[in-house]
């Protein structure tokens, strides 16, 4: 698709699209009543889930800056050193805008349409 975009200067660029159906599935999700925002913002309060989420993290982290040094020394860091400003929106702007619009989309899919499952079997709708 963006090679499409690229060569296609007569195509619209998808966020033109995608923005707004984001802007219509939030407000749509915040109108419900059902739908609850606090549970995608719930961090976890003590160590033992911190450490649990954190240390799978580390030794992968370590691996892929290892493999990459090794088999491709010149690509590490590339995108920090030659493009800052695309390298900050992307570490900001991507988990606001995708990463969360589907994690609110995925979360709605799965609690709703599952949620006797969750209910009938665990006795609790909510994962988090």
């Amino acid at each position: 698709m963006p090679l499409f975009i690229l060569l296609n200067k007569s195509v619209l660029h998808p966020s033109v699209i995608v923005l707004p159906a984001l802007v219509f599935i939030f407000l749509y999700f915040r109108l419900n009543k059902l739908f609850i925002f606090k549970e995608l913002i719930q961090w976890p309060k003590d160590s033992y889930t911190i450490r649990k989420y954190i240390l799978p993290v580390i030794p992968i982290a370590i691996f892929l800056l290892a493999s990459t040094y090794i088999f491709v020394p010149t690509q590490l860091f590339n995108l920090p050193k030659a493009n800052t400003k695309i390298w900050l929106f992307l570490i900001v702007f991507y988990p606001l805008f995708s990463a969360y619009g589907q994690e609110i989309i995925f979360r709605s899919f799965q609690y709703y349409r599952y949620k006797d499952i969750y209910v009938n079997q665990f006795g609790f709708m909510s994962l988090v």
